[in-house]
């Protein structure tokens, strides 16, 4: 499976431990892929890349179409803001934050 087609709880150096449940309501997880997408400039693609194993490891891996023979091509590997994610995907007051200790461990709460 693709990194961009994952849909997964993931990070950023901005989250927050997960708060006490009944303080906050879990959302679900992230869609790195369309956050990506989203977060590149126009005319360019952006893929979702796990390149350390670890809460901290996602990156968006930024393309742009170049004539033949190179076709796509990435020009940079960019950090997320997952906070920003969350706000995204669930609304303006969603936040990211560590539930478990590895790359598929996080969540977006309110």
């Amino acid at each position: 499976m693709s990194a961009a087609a994952v849909t997964v709880a993931a990070a950023s150096a901005l989250a927050v431990m997960a708060p006490p449940a009944s303080a906050a309501t879990r959302l679900g997880g992230i869609n790195l892929g369309a956050y990506c997408q989203r977060t590149v400039p126009p005319g360019d693609a952006s893929v979702a890349r796990l390149i350390e194993n670890h809460a901290r490891g996602w990156r968006c891996a930024d393309s742009m179409w170049t004539d033949a023979p190179f076709g796509w091509v990435t020009y940079r590997l960019r950090e997320m803001d997952l906070n920003h994610a969350c706000r995204l995907q669930y609304g303006g007051s969603a936040y990211a934050v560590l539930e478990q200790n590895h790359a598929q461990g996080w969540a977006c709460y309110r």
